[in-house]
């Protein structure tokens, strides 16, 4: 049982979180722009956090009634494109999109969003997505719960996680 669904929770490592490729744009601030994370005036520079990054080894430690904490390896790589009703928006492999706002170096996921893979629900409480001065790598942070489902015992349990995955820029 613990193994199936901490099976659930490697998708939701995999499918919640793993944004599917796009190309990256050209900086708001034109194509000579020098991308900084923090703009003194003007626009925001969304120009760090857009475009594909690649996962180098991040953890999900999950707790659900029937286990302590189980940490395990996350995969997936992420593509952040800017958005209309905010700042960015990221979109996974599984059609899950998630809205985040900038402030300076850190993109911070907007509140109550979800999203539904292969039969479990995830309800995001925070997330950050920060990126280093230099824009070549990030780490994103995640907390939430899953209702995830038990294929042995036919019911659906909710599970706290926390995701800490560091990314680099391709």
């Amino acid at each position: 049982m613990t193994r199936l669904l901490f099976a659930a929770l490697a998708v939701f490592a995999l499918g919640c979180n793993a944004i599917a490729g796009i190309n990256e744009p050209i900086s708001e601030d034109g194509p000579n722009a020098a991308p900084t994370a923090t703009t003194p005036s003007g626009p925001k520079d969304l120009s760090l956090f857009i475009g594909k990054w690649t996962n180098t080894g991040g953890r999900l430690t999950a707790s659900c009634p029937s286990t302590g904490p189980q940490v395990h390896d996350t995969y997936g790589d992420l593509t952040i494109v800017k958005g209309d009703a905010s700042d960015l928006v990221a979109t996974d492999d599984e059609g899950c999109m998630y809205k985040l706002n900038v402030s300076g170096g850190t993109a911070s996921l907007l509140p109550n969003q979800s999203c539904e893979s292969q039969g479990n629900t995830y309800r995001y409480s925070t997330g950050t997505f920060t990126v280093d001065p230099g824009g070549r790598t990030a780490n994103a942070v995640i907390t939430g719960d899953a209702d995830v489902y038990d294929q042995i015992s036919g019911t659906t349990m909710r599970c706290q996680f926390e995701l800490n995955n560091p990314f680099t820029k391709d």
